[in-house]
């Protein structure tokens, strides 16, 4: 029966390409979001004071670690036109690291000190750091390929990447129930790992016999200016904006906000990007991709903002009100970027293009925002760094406007 249920889902492309948008982000909702404040809760002094430099330490070793891995995904990926090969390896070894995580939180070891923690949770964040962040920019690769397989235009990209959003929204709020309901942090790393084991399966599921090598096409790559401009902007970006993302439900935490609401917060501002994503070829018709990065990153700058100065209120609807802004913002950023990359990028070097997004234009600056970030709320406050961190996504849109505005007007 599974056999045959696999066998359906290789045929039926694009539901593969759907589950496997739910099933990576059903491990995203419960390790993004809430990973600063698994790591506040479970790692923490004698006093119960969390250890704020360590926690910025391992949220920087996360995102950085990506450097080493992703470019290798994406190179094999294009070179070998393994997608899915490449994407059950790095489920598969994501899920072991989100054991190791959970190890301290799992009650497997007795009494656990704080070194035996950081040990375990060293080894956990090395293995997710390495195979969890290729995942995704080798699900939108093959998104891509299978649009331009079928002559579809890549401006139909929202209309796949939807089930992601449908399961961020779903699955956070299930994870912030059961925090709130249990109590106890390793709901977080379980729902990781099962939703990495769905991935896993599906796909094997698609899984070629044939292994087909095509060359690479690196000219391409050297010659492109706009293309390393716009990993210049996401860099910058990324810093302000996904460094405040990594630190918001401890920030929330702070100003004593539920686990429920914790939950509640990410499910709703996610809900925006759902018709975002369904109409997106008639958005990027309308907007084109220039104004729809500037104004996804203006929507997202505004979001934070208005987080810093209303969440210390404690009037948790505006806060969920104000988290609306984030999906909109985020999603209109996210196909403006992507198509792009889709526009710029050579069709024998998307996975590399993606991969090389997904490290310089996002997590390398995500691994420099939270060090810098702890060591704000260490040395500061959680509120201040928010407002320094806006600023910088600030710049991040201005340098867009002067250095992207041609290119990306050209932009198909």
């Amino acid at each position: 029966m599974v056999a045959a249920l696999m066998l359906n889902i290789r045929r039926q492309a694009g539901i593969r390409i759907i589950l496997l948008y739910w099933f990576s982000f059903m491990g995203l909702s419960a390790i993004n979001p809430f990973f600063s404040l698994y790591l506040k809760k479970v790692l923490v002094f004698t006093d119960g004071q969390p250890v704020n430099l360590m926690i910025g330490l391992l949220l920087f070793s996360k995102s950085f670690l990506s450097l080493f891995s992703s470019p290798v995904a994406g190179y094999v990926a294009d070179r070998f036109k393994i997608e899915n090969r490449v994407l059950l390896f790095c489920a598969l070894f994501a899920i072991a690291g989100g054991f190791f995580i959970g190890i301290p939180s799992f009650g497997l070891i007795g009494n656990i000190g704080i070194q035996s923690k950081i040990l375990f949770l060293g080894i956990g964040i090395l293995l997710i750091g390495l195979f969890s962040e290729p995942v995704y920019p080798l699900i939108n690769t093959e998104t891509l390929e299978y649009l331009h397989a079928r002559r579809r235009p890549a401006t139909l990209f929202g209309r796949y990447r939807i089930s992601g959003t449908l399961s961020w929204v779903v699955n956070t709020a299930l994870v912030g129930m059961f925090l709130w309901l249990l109590n106890d942090m390793a709901a977080i790393m379980i729902y990781f790992c099962i939703g990495f084991g769905f991935l896993a399966v599906v796909a094997f599921s698609g899984v070629k016999a044939k292994i087909s090598k095509v060359k690479v096409p690196w000219d391409h790559l050297k010659r492109n200016k706009p293309f390393k401009r716009l990993l210049i902007f996401c860099a910058l970006h990324s810093f302000g904006h996904f460094g405040t993302f990594n630190f918001t439900a401890y920030f929330f935490d702070d100003h004593h906000l539920s686990f429920l609401i914790i939950g509640l917060a990410f499910a709703v501002s996610a809900i925006p990007e759902l018709p975002v994503m369904f109409y997106s070829k008639a958005i990027i018709q309308k907007l084109g991709s220039f104004r729809m990065v500037i104004i996804g990153a203006g929507l997202m700058v505004v979001k934070n903002l208005l987080l810093a100065f209303i969440t210390p209120l404690g009037l948790a609807g505006l806060v969920l009100a104000v988290n609306l802004l984030h999906g909109l913002g985020f999603g209109l950023w996210l196909l403006g970027v992507i198509n792009l990359i889709d526009s710029w990028s050579h069709k024998n070097m998307r996975a590399i293009y993606m991969n090389l997004f997904n490290v310089i234009g996002i997590n390398i600056p995500i691994a420099v925002g939270v060090l810098a970030s702890a060591f704000v709320i260490q040395f500061l406050d959680s509120t201040l760094m928010i407002l320094i961190n806006m600023c910088i996504s600030g710049s991040a849109i201005l340098y867009f406007i002067v250095r992207l505005r041609s290119a990306a007007k050209k932009a198909k």
